[in-house]
């Protein structure tokens, strides 16, 4: 008989995101994008359908329910014997195959789901101890490091993180990678940049409505493997051509040589990648120029363009990072609801002054950017313009004083609308017409002349000159 085994890591918040040591945080992400492959390893027998960042859809042969019944046991076991991956908290959930892929699938991912909801938010240490972890400040800290209480689960995934850094982009890319940098602080130290030193662009990327999509056309194994390969390969060229161009580039490097960006989170259809602010607005740009022709199937002249929605978060180098990373994640979210026609590729940015910005809500922070004339899906930036825009501000930076553009965004947001027409009207008097033509391009790609200004003047320390 054939049946199906679905795994996932649930309640993953307090595995990679209960802390803000970044060693610690890395090393979580990593074990669990690892967890699917370890359970193949061990369980031979086991061929994978599809795997995400911390779930496996698999398949095998057993005898019967009770044969079937045993591999699922030994899965689970396995996890909670593991000595890294115990710290986490993973579902494990068969089915019988019926002839029905999609109702098949659907049956143990509810299966998962209900199991979920019996488990415990984190996964309870056996050990005991006097003082908490220094860390994650809730697990017994009953390993010491520098003299300070630890957790047996930072301890392990502190040590993955510090061990895997270096590894992972080659495993990805199958490139021969120089070192990487190990906290944000060599990531965004460059005093050249100016009021960039020690800023970091936080993007978060998220497939448009890619279940759907799988729900649509993915009605047998075969057809979900495809699926899972095509997007696999997808990135894992995108992220190869990224590192090729970038590697040795005096913008990614440090002074030692080594590469600065950090990835959070790789699996599904999920990225979150930590880089330099003064490189955020074009890691983006090649990001959409790349996925542009991204469809599936690959080949198929009826297939489907793999869309993505996006944000980026520029902010402070010791900024708390679950929350940055939250944040952008809800950005996304946003940018999705506000997208005109429906799956496309667009991103929202934010950018935080303030540690006290994190927690405000969203809808209302937007608002108080939009002149009173334009609509929320105006904060928008199309993927596949952000080049242009990037080439047409930096022509408007070489002969727009920023004093008056600042002004004029000034103006917009305080609901001022006839004085900021006023004043772009006399700023754009004084620049050349080959500079009008520039701005009136940035416009039509921007929502308009009002939201130019508001865009130019947020993004004018982020635009790479």
């Amino acid at each position: 008989m054939k049946f199906y085994l679905r795994m996932e890591a649930v309640n993953i918040h307090q595995f990679i995101s209960d802390c803000e040591d970044l060693s610690t945080v890395r090393g979580g992400g990593l074990l669990l994008l690892d967890s699917p492959h370890r359970l193949k390893r061990k369980f031979s027998l086991l061929e994978p359908i599809t795997v995400g960042g911390s779930s496996g859809l698999f398949e095998f042969n057993a005898a019967g329910e009770e044969e079937a019944g045993k591999l699922r046991d030994d899965a689970e076991s396995f996890f909670n014997a593991d000595p890294q991956l115990c710290h986490a908290t993973f579902v494990v959930d068969i089915t019988a195959a019926s002839g029905n892929f999609l109702k098949d699938r659907e049956t143990v991912l509810a299966k998962n789901r209900w199991r979920q909801m019996q488990s415990p938010t984190v996964a309870v240490p056996q050990a005991t101890a006097t003082l908490p972890c220094r860390t994650d400040k809730v697990r017994p800290g009953t390993e010491w490091e520098n003299e300070e209480p630890m957790s047996a689960s930072v301890k392990a995934r502190r040590a993955y993180g510090r061990q895997q850094k270096q590894t992972f982009y080659s495993r990805q890319t199958g490139l021969e990678c120089p070192h990487f940098v190990n906290d944000f602080d060599e990531l965004t130290s460059d005093a050249s940049k100016g009021n960039l030193h020690h800023k970091m662009a936080v993007i978060h990327l998220d497939g448009n409505r890619f279940g759907r999509l799988q729900n649509e056309v993915c009605d047998s194994p075969e057809k979900q493997r495809e699926f899972d390969v095509t997007l696999r390969n997808l990135r894992s060229g995108m992220l190869r051509q990224l590192l090729e161009q970038s590697f040795g580039s005096a913008e990614w490097t440090t002074a030692k040589g080594e590469h600065r960006i950090e990835t959070l989170l790789w699996g599904g259809d999920e990225i979150v990648w930590v880089v330099p602010a003064w490189v955020g607005l074009a890691v983006l740009d090649f990001f959409f120029s790349h996925s542009a022709a991204w469809r599936f199937p690959a080949k198929d002249p009826g297939s489907h363009p793999l869309t993505h929605a996006g944000a980026v978060v520029f902010c402070h180098h010791n900024a708390p990072v679950h929350r940055i990373t939250a944040l952008a994640k809800d950005l996304t979210d946003m940018a999705k609801d506000l997208a005109d026609h429906g799956p496309e590729n667009v991103i929202l940015y934010q950018i935080l002054e303030s540690f006290d910005d994190i927690g405000r809500d969203l809808e209302g922070f937007a608002r108080e950017r939009l002149p009173e004339t334009c609509a929320p899906s105006s904060l928008l930036l199309k993927g596949g313009s952000i080049g242009s825009i990037i080439e047409d501000s930096k022509v408007l930076k070489q002969d727009m004083p920023r004093n008056k553009v600042h002004d004029i965004a000034h103006a917009l947001m305080s609901q001022e609308t006839a004085e900021a027409k006023r004043l772009a009207e006399v700023a754009l008097r004084h620049v050349p017409p080959g500079v009008q033509e520039k701005f009136q391009a940035l416009a039509d790609k921007l929502g308009g002349e009002l939201m130019a200004w508001v865009h130019l003047a947020e993004l004018w320390d982020y635009i790479a000159e």
